[in-house]
């Protein structure tokens, strides 16, 4: 029992055990950013049976992988709650902890591996085609991508596959929780001001309006909500700065912001260095870019069709010709 104990405590603070690898604690830090629902006493049962086996380390590895994707794509996509698999994941961890299942055969890692997989299939398109939909509503409310819940964990992802092995430039505890009257995931070029009151400079102003002069009003919302205009921040700011310019986000200007997209978060400078100016043009190849990035990390298999609902912006590819 105090075994097993440890092994819990290391599915609350992974990155502090002394009784899991490190391959083991990033694959669990992964699930607890996601939320870890219905997964601990199964986790528990794994670890418990098999992390001193060094013949089942990469699967328990895997697994826990396949934990972590079904995860995204069950909870984060299809937006379903846990208690449709709760009894399930709970009969498997004492599956786990025993070695058979309700029939006494024999049960282990494999089984849940095998399952997982399963569910994982079965469930993808479904999951896919919710979260098309649910984007579409996002926008037909004006706020766009800024909407989903997943939208921390996903640029959190994204931003660890950017650093590599370099050091941490982003910390999630302030990114996931910025704070009262702070954002840590910005829109590159802003919503439109409509009645808001926003104190953005003149100058500002016209930067933005001077260079997406030839979209519409709905088009301009549709550019500022989509995926490729989102950025994740190395440092919260206060909302009324997404109003400045390009170049004042690029390399801020008397310390307004702590950090400038040049020396920020390893998202931010593949932006600053990609882009001189900031365009539709730019929003479309980022959005494009971020889909796949998504279709391929999570094993989504999008077809064209699905790949084109979750980018949007067709209008601004019959505009780049």
């Amino acid at each position: 029992m105090e075994n097993r104990d440890r092994y819990r405590e290391a599915t609350f603070s992974p990155e502090t055990s002394g009784v899991i690898s490190n391959a083991v604690k990033d694959r669990i830090s992964q699930i607890n950013r996601q939320g870890m629902r219905c997964f601990r006493p199964l986790i528990t049962a794994i670890l418990s049976r098999y992390s001193a086996d060094e013949d089942k380390a990469s699967l328990v590895e895997e697994t826990l992988a396949a934990i972590e994707r079904f995860s995204f794509i069950y909870f984060m996509l299809g937006g379903n709650g846990s208690s449709g698999y709760r009894k399930e994941f709970s009969d498997m961890a004492r599956f786990v902890a025993r070695g058979k299942d309700a029939d006494g055969a024999a049960f282990g890692i494999e089984n849940v591996l095998a399952r997982l997989t399963d569910l994982t299939g079965s469930n993808r398109e479904k999951c896919v085609k919710t979260f098309m939909d649910t984007v579409s509503g996002y926008f037909a409310d004006v706020g766009g991508y800024c909407r989903w819940k997943g939208i921390h964990y996903f640029f959190y992802e994204y931003e660890c596959g950017k650093r590599g092995d370099g050091e941490s430039r982003l910390s999630w505890d302030t990114f996931a929780r910025p704070g009262k009257n702070r954002v840590s995931v910005e829109r590159i070029l802003p919503q439109p001001q409509g009645s808001k009151t926003v104190a953005a400079a003149e100058e500002d102003i016209r930067y933005w309006s001077g260079r997406f002069s030839e979209f519409s009003g709905g088009e301009r919302n549709e550019l500022a909500g989509a995926i490729g205009n989102l950025l994740a921040l190395s440092r919260n700011i206060d909302p009324a700065l997404q109003y400045q310019s390009y170049p004042k986000k690029r390399r801020p200007e008397n310390g307004e912001r702590e950090r400038g997209y040049c020396s920020g978060s390893y998202s931010e400078m593949e932006v600053a260095q990609e882009n001189d100016d900031w365009t539709a043009a730019g929003i479309y190849e980022r959005s494009v870019k971020l889909i796949r990035f998504m279709n391929e990390r999570w094993g989504l298999n999008l077809s064209g069709e699905q790949m084109r609902r979750l980018v949007r912006l067709e209008f601004v590819a019959e505009y780049m010709g």
